[in-house]
């Protein structure tokens, strides 16, 4: 099974997810740390030129207005009051020439007044690589009766719970947007995912179900040009079928003629080679109807075969005929998902290869990870690694001769291959430490309610 990682719904979703965070972060950057037209970070003042004419109106007042328009200039972002002399800690501080390029601005607007400002080097922007950064966070100006004028910024309760509703907001608004990512994400990929699990059984089995026609317009195309590839697969294989059944059928009506006329061969020799050759005949037309029929056959799950039971009739049999096979100990039952007959054909076929190029066959059987393993091994001269895979095709044999008595026309291993794929097993060919060949079959077993 592929680690969820590399599914699409979840790469999907992992970039999806990515981009609302990062957005996310955005806004809570943007709503705490302000960008103000003066390019500083945490500066809340109002701009100079504003700042100038805040004073110049406090100065124009008489004594007793300055605490009305005091009253009316201070807001929840704003701190404006008069002091008589400078505090103790800025006095004696830098000047207003200092750090020109950031407080020529100020020396402009209150180009008639004594000023002082309070200055913070903004360490964020320093950090994200924006420089020497500053911003103003008091600024002193003086009257002409000698008291100073001081402007600050405030952080205000509410502002503060303004900032933390909209990122409350923020926050819902992406936990609902993922939740409506997933839910798409999910709608868009289930159909691939049907496609691919469905190629993996209609590539098992030639009648499996078509996928369902559904989702997007896409995806419908998909669906209807896999269902359509299907029915014609499908179709050229029965077409197949049909075509191998009719020559077959036509050719043996051939070979009863050929056996027939044999009988009037009056050389004994010459005939028995006749006959033999028929036979010959007839067992390829054999192997290949049974091989072009195996593709259509249906897996039928509910056949069940005792293999501990069959392969020890069958080695019995093998010994009353003379053949070279031995058995190891097996176990008392071993069910396996596959019907009889496809089971002695396996048997069969893998024996007779055995003893045709390693003289003897070694038979053994057990039960591994929950599947019947059934092993074939002799001690030939083997098999070249890079023909192992070849030996398994139809018509694929390792010397040209397609006499029976030479190893026959190359289906005996394929027919094998196709029968374990059949009923879901699998059929792997190798060679043995010492020399020779071991082929191995994996069935997979019944459902434990359906052992008996």
């Amino acid at each position: 099974m592929a680690p969820i990682g590399s599914t699409i719904s979840f790469r999907l979703i992992g970039v999806l997810l990515v981009a609302v965070v990062l957005f996310n972060l955005a806004m809570a950057f943007a709503f705490f740390a302000p960008l103000g037209r003066q390019g500083d970070v945490g500066d809340r003042l109002p701009f100079p030129r504003q700042m100038a004419a805040i004073v110049d109106v406090i100065d124009q007042a008489s004594p007793a207005e300055r605490p009305r328009i005091l009253t009316a200039l201070n807001s929840q972002t704003l701190s404006v009051g008069i002091v008589k002399a400078l505090p103790v800690a800025v006095q004696g501080g830098q000047s207003a020439p200092l750090l020109t390029r950031f407080l020529d601005r100020y020396d402009e607007a209150f180009a008639a007044r004594d000023i002082h400002v309070d200055l913070q080097r903004n360490s964020l922007i320093q950090n994200l690589g924006g420089g020497d950064r500053w911003s103003a966070v008091r600024v002193f100006a003086k009257l002409a009766d000698g008291n100073w004028v001081v402007l600050q910024p405030v952080r205000s309760a509410l502002l503060g719970g303004m900032l933390w509703r909209g990122l409350l907001i923020v926050g819902l608004a992406g936990i609902i947007v993922i939740v409506l990512l997933v839910i798409a994400v999910r709608q868009t990929a289930r159909p691939i995912e049907m496609l691919a699990k469905n190629a993996t059984a209609f590539a098992d089995r030639l009648d499996a179900p078509d996928l369902d026609v559904r989702g997007s317009k896409e995806l419908r195309q998909l669906a209807a040009s896999f269902n359509d590839m299907k029915t014609r697969i499908r179709s050229l294989v029965q077409e197949r079928t049909r075509l191998v059944a009719a020559i077959a059928h036509d050719l043996r009506t051939y070979l009863t003629r050929l056996r027939m006329r044999a009988e009037f061969i009056t050389d004994a020799s010459q005939r028995e080679r006749a006959e033999n050759d028929i036979r010959e005949m007839s067992e390829l037309i054999d192997d290949t109807m049974l091989f072009a029929r195996t593709a259509e056959e249906r897996r039928d799950d509910r056949i069940t075969t005792d293999v501990s039971d069959e392969i020890v009739r069958f080695v019995k049999a093998r010994h009353e005929t003379g053949d070279p096979v031995t058995l190891a100990p097996v176990s008392d039952t071993m069910p396996a998902l596959i019907s009889p007959v496809a089971l002695r054909r396996i048997l069969a076929n893998l024996t007779d290869n055995a003893i045709r190029y390693g003289k003897k066959a070694e038979l053994s059987a057990w039960i591994y990870d929950g599947a019947v393993v059934i092993e074939v091994a002799d001690r030939g001269l083997g098999i070249p690694e890079a023909d192992l895979s070849r030996v398994v095709a139809p018509f694929e044999r390792l010397e040209p001769s397609r006499g029976r008595s030479g190893g026959g026309a190359g289906l005996g291993l394929a027919i094998v291959k196709a029968l374990a794929e059949l009923h879901g097993g699998e059929f792997r060919l190798g060679n043995r430490d010492g020399g020779g060949t071991i082929a191995r079959v994996t069935l997979r077993q019944p459902a434990p309610e359906l052992r008996a």
